[in-house]
């Protein structure tokens, strides 16, 4: 059947052909006009698509339409081990130009607990920052580290703050002055050129301690010591194993030492005191804030000429507390890492407050949708953790932008723990409420709250950050449990609610019903996912 109809197709192309040749025999004039007229067409369209970016999105959306509609494919749903890991780029703004090459490596930990450590491969320099979240992770940092560094020197280590999910893999629990080579710890297991560390700390807990006598192990072993403000305050340029604001990493490769004024100022938390640095690699940019705060991330801005950045370490995880809009509209990010256990509530009961949070996520949007995150953790069982991105690696040379992650290349927005429902929001939500706080509702059967977030009307929690997504939550009351502190001096109270979900989903479209909102909402006005 399928012959027969290949030779009536060719029976008609023949036929076709021949009227062709006879119409231009008897009027050449005309189907010369005729041809003249379609190449000016063709012509035109072709200077408008590349000429033109809003006619050349319509095509492309056009041409996208036809292959099918869907803006979220069920395979990004799914974490795919078949995946392709190695991508590179389709980014022309990115030029290396007559640079070497860097690579970041964001590492997982080997555990269901947040916590940051960065390899950096710097032309020839092997440099690692932080080094979380236990004690325990330094054994999964090494592994990774050594298949980058094979000479077993860091040539610089960074501590960003004193806190144990930053710098307890440095060293071990209960450490020693007599500790030597071998003992569990990075300080102890590699020789260390140049450490750059906080400037101050308010922290007395043990690891703080049990860094100290790991970094003068270190010390003891050739390295040399400095704080960022030392560095910042230098205001040279040179090479590692002095202080210096600027380090030479290799061609048109650097490394800048940045400011904030809690290098000398008391901070109200931790956090704010940590490094921040910025790689430079010929006009490109990469950022590291460790766990600034909003505080310091509106001292940074102040105090330093920063840059729009190819690459940015998601500061504090993710945290609400580091997602300050006028800082996002500064730097800009094409890119961010999350160094977090996705989901995981450690640092938070509330599980709409875990990492990566929605405030974090509506101050990058704007900018980027290549958002990944290392690991995934559960908001019921605090032991569990799986790859999400797994190690992030990004790689930027001669030949473009490559991101190779260890277990897939998915960004966040379309990660199925991110679209996942019934985790945070179900039908009969639980609400807790201090005795005053109760008491002064008025809460009765039948009393309805709303909870509700307006691109136009921003509540009082989002200060400093970009409201962009659209949702409201109505509860009414059905029940309430109260429980009274061991003490007996407080009270509180857990009010059971009905509710009714009215949000934007990430495809922008209006969904109302009574049963679950996804974990996480991509902003309405932000940036397509797909």
């Amino acid at each position: 059947m399928a012959k027969k109809k290949s030779t009536v197709s060719k029976k008609i192309e023949k036929t076709a052909k021949k009227q062709v040749k006879k119409a231009a025999k008897k009027h050449p004039v005309a189907v010369l006009v005729i041809v003249l007229i379609l190449l000016l067409l063709l012509g035109g369209v072709i200077g408008a698509y590349f000429g033109i970016p809003a006619f050349r999105d319509s095509v492309d959306k056009f041409l996208k339409g036809s292959q099918g509609n869907s803006s979220m494919p069920e395979t990004s749903l799914h974490s795919s081990q078949e995946q392709s890991h190695e991508i590179h780029s389709a980014d022309t703004s990115y030029e290396a130009g007559d640079a070497d090459p860097i690579s970041f490596h964001f590492l997982e930990l080997g555990n269901a607990n947040t916590g940051d450590s960065t390899f950096i491969k710097a032309g020839d320099n092997d440099i690692l920052i932080d080094a979380g979240s236990k004690y325990g992770s330094a054994t999964s940092i090494k592994k990774a580290v050594d298949q980058y560094c094979t000479d077993g020197k860091l040539e610089l280590v960074i501590a960003t703050h004193a806190h144990m999910d930053h710098i307890s893999g440095f060293t071990h629990s209960n450490a020693r002055a007599s500790d030597g080579e071998g003992t569990a710890g990075i300080f102890y297991n590699y020789k260390v050129g140049t450490i750059i560390d906080f400037a101050r700390t308010d922290s007395t807990a043990g690891v703080v301690s049990y860094y100290n006598i790991g970094r003068d192990y270190a010390i003891s072993q050739g390295a040399v010591h400095f704080s960022a403000k030392q560095c910042y305050e230098a205001a040279s340029t040179g090479e590692l194993g002095s202080a210096n604001r600027v380090y030479n990493l290799g061609k048109n490769l650097t490394m800048e030492v940045l400011t904030t004024k809690f290098y000398s100022e008391k901070a109200s938390t931790e956090n704010d005191y940590s490094v921040c640095v910025m790689f430079h690699q010929g006009k490109n940019s990469f950022l590291f804030t460790g766990d600034l705060e909003l505080d310091g991330e509106e001292s940074l801005m102040q105090l330093n000429a920063l840059p729009k950045v190819e690459l940015f370490k998601g500061g504090h995880h993710g945290s609400y507390t580091a997602a300050l809009a006028s800082f996002y509209d500064v730097i800009q990010p094409k890119r961010v890492a999350v160094c977090c256990c996705a989901g995981n509530t450690e640092y938070s009961v509330n599980p709409a407050r875990s990492f990566p949070t929605q405030e974090f996520i509506d101050a990058a949007a704007p900018y980027t949708k290549d958002i990944y995150a290392t690991t995934l953790g559960s908001f019921t069982d605090a032991s569990y953790s799986t790859s999400l991105n797994g190690q992030i690696n990004m790689t930027y040379d001669a030949n473009g932008i490559t991101l190779d992650c260890s277990n897939n290349n998915y960004v966040l927005g379309l990660s199925s723990w991110f679209n996942k429902t019934n985790d945070l929001y179900t039908k009969e939500m639980v609400v807790s409420y201090g005795e005053s706080a109760y008491k002064s509702l008025g809460i009765k059967e039948g009393y309805t709250n709303i909870i509700e977030r307006n691109p136009a009307k921003p509540s009082s929690f989002e200060k400093g950050t970009r409201c962009l997504t659209e949702y409201k939550i109505t509860q009414t009351f059905k029940s309430v449990e109260s429980k009274t502190s061991s003490s007996g001096k407080t009270t509180t109270y857990f009010v059971t609610y009905d509710c009714v979900y009215d949000y934007v989903d990430s495809t922008g479209k209006r969904i109302t019903n009574k049963s679950t909102m996804p974990n996480r909402l991509w902003p309405s006005r932000g940036v397509r996912l797909a």
